[in-house]
């Protein structure tokens, strides 16, 4: 009697004892701080239905010699649960799980099949394919930009970003990253003027402002170039003969483009929490948030040697033969191997920050906080170097943050996109409270001080004679003003200036006169009806008023003035 299998599409959680027969189409171990080092794969069945599977880190050593890729197996007694995470190999609804009890024996091949799901570069760029499912495309190389080695997560890595198209020279670009891009480089070096076609098997859909391109997930993706498949000799027959081969594109050398000590940080994205959080782009964006707390689960400071400001332990008296009584505490540094006591608090502060989009975690280092602060980490502790015993015990200046707003330049790291990292690191403060420093500066500029304010532009009434001709108005030539009105009440805006003309004509020529002048409170209403009748028109008033020579001596000066009539009307 023939054994029975079960399909993959009809799996459930319900039960543990399913037995299948599939075949190993993908392999490799992933490391997670959950989980640890655990065995991931892919299985299909006859009909095409592809499951992800995952080996337990205790399992692994028991199981990884039975899955080779390429071969089929059968799979008796496992574990089934609901297929999650952002990036999922496959779109069945359950991942399956091996338990204690998993048995794996060898089986004969039900098919020679690749299993591929090839999916429509147009669907891509549409949008309708689901972004959290990987998806297998298979394009011609057309171009190909120069091989970068750059650094990601503190380690040396490559990056190649190429564009493939498909039969219907529908283009799509995709970006590669460590060995894979390495791969597609020498293979398009190796090229020439052949055609280079490229199948990435579980590929990763990423989108930035409405454009989608391709990127591998980590070891999850699969690449080949040119690959032995019937299905890649049956994609070359079906492009369009029209010459088009793989060309390089050179590419600007990156010191002649960014200069790290005139970093303009406008270039950088302005994001929203939300748009932060949902970025699929490794890099910096800007990010305005006002700190609501402090995360009390971390420390707020910590203790590092002096000599490599890397972070020490405390050393406890009696561990690793330290004598530890004395008056100076002492510490292991890892990077320095030794016993240390020159040490220094620093900050490192886990911030939760909002806006009106969302919340997230900023972790802020020693020069972020300083700089935010105002003082060091070692003079908010007075030097001390102890452990700390409360967390949420916080100093003073550490929660002086809380309910202030900043314009910070956040990176945006791979684990942040592809491992769930919700922790964001904060690279520089561009804004203070919400202003930006030369902003201070030029508002503090703009503040007027009322007692700096000089009346200059207020003109003096012009005093007319009641003739309507203008031989009665005495000529301006003869008229005597004053160059400086010393009094405040002279530049008052409640105040008109009076000004009693003097005909120096009937004056001694040898004697040149204070001009008396009256200021007086004149209601414009009244003052333009009121006639004036000056007595004693032309009459020489003599008074005396005191000087003082150019030598400094005090001396009385006579000084001759003529009343007129005159006639003041409200100008028009």
């Amino acid at each position: 009697m023939a054994a029975t299998f079960g399909y993959l599409k009809d799996v459930r959680p319900y039960k543990i004892g399913w037995r299948v027969q599939v075949k190993v189409l993908h392999a490799w171990k992933q490391y997670t701080s959950d989980t640890g080092e655990t065995l991931e794969l892919v299985f299909s069945d006859e009909l095409g239905k592809k499951i992800h599977c995952t080996v337990k880190k205790d399992l692994v050593s028991r199981y990884v010699n039975s899955l080779t890729v390429g071969d089929w197996v059968l799979i008796e007694t496992f574990g089934l649960s609901y297929a999650g995470g952002q990036f999922r190999p496959t779109n069945h609804l359950y991942k399956m799980t091996f338990v204690n009890t998993t048995t794996v024996f060898g089986s004969e091949p039900k098919s020679e099949s690749n299993y591929l799901s090839l999916a429509k570069f147009e669907k891509i760029h549409s949008g309708e394919l689901n972004p959290h499912i990987l998806v297998d495309v298979m394009g011609q190389i057309v171009m190909v930009s120069e091989l970068e080695n750059l650094e990601a997560n503190n380690k040396p890595t490559c990056k190649l970003d190429f564009e493939m198209r498909d039969e219907t020279d529908v283009r799509i670009a995709v970006t590669l990253w460590g060995s894979f891009a390495q791969t597609v480089y020498t293979a398009c070096q190796a090229a020439e003027d052949k055609t280079v076609v490229c199948l990435i098997r579980f590929a990763k859909i990423k989108a930035f402002k409405g454009v989608r391109s391709l990127s591998n997930s980590f070891d999850a993706t699969q690449v080949h170039v040119n690959p032995a498949y019937p299905e890649a000799a049956a994609f070359i027959q079906s492009l369009p003969d029209d010459g088009i081969i793989c060309v390089f594109r050179e590419r600007v050398p990156r010191f002649a483009i960014v200069s790290a000590k005139n970093e303009d940080y406008d270039e950088f994205p302005r994001n929203t929490i939300s748009e932060l959080i949902t970025s699929m782009d490794v890099g910096k964006a800007r990010l305005m948030c006002t700190i609501y707390a402090i995360d009390t689960d971390w420390a707020w400071y910590y203790i590092s040697c002096k000599s490599c400001n890397k972070k020490v332990t405390h050393v406890h008296a009696g561990v690793n033969g330290v004598n530890n009584k004395g008056k100076k505490p002492r510490f292991w540094c890892d990077v320095c191997k030794s016993v240390v006591t020159n040490v220094i608090a620093r900050f490192m502060i886990y911030a939760k920050v909002m806006d009106n989009t969302g919340e997230a975690r900023l972790l802020l280092f020693d020069s972020i906080c300083s700089e935010i602060i105002g003082e060091s980490a070692a003079s908010v502790l007075d030097g001390s170097v102890d452990e700390i015993d409360d967390p949420e015990d916080l100093p003073d200046p550490v929660k002086n943050l809380i309910g202030k707003t900043f314009l910070f330049l956040v990176w945006i790291e791979r684990a942040n996109i592809f491992d769930g990292k919700e922790i964001y690191k904060v690279s520089k403060v561009l804004q203070k409270n919400g202003l930006l420093e030369e902003q201070l500066v030029e508002e503090s500029s703009d503040i007027v001080n009322a007692a700096s304010i000089v009346s200059g532009d207020q003109v003096p009434l012009m005093l007319e004679c009641s003739q309507e001709t203008t031989d009665s108005i005495t000529p301006s030539s003869k008229r005597v003003y004053p160059l400086n009105v010393g009094s405040s009440d002279g530049s008052s805006t409640s105040k008109k200036l009076c000004i009693a003309p003097v005909d120096l004509e009937k004056s001694n020529p040898e004697f040149v006169g204070e001009v008396a002048f009256e200021l007086a409170d004149v209601k414009a209403e009244d003052k333009a009806k009121e006639n004036v009748d000056m007595k004693n028109k032309g009459k020489v008033v003599e008074s005396e008023e005191v000087k003082h020579d150019d030598g400094g001596a005090v001396k009385k000066v006579v000084v001759k003035k003529e009343d007129i009539k005159v006639k003041i009307e409200k100008k028009k």
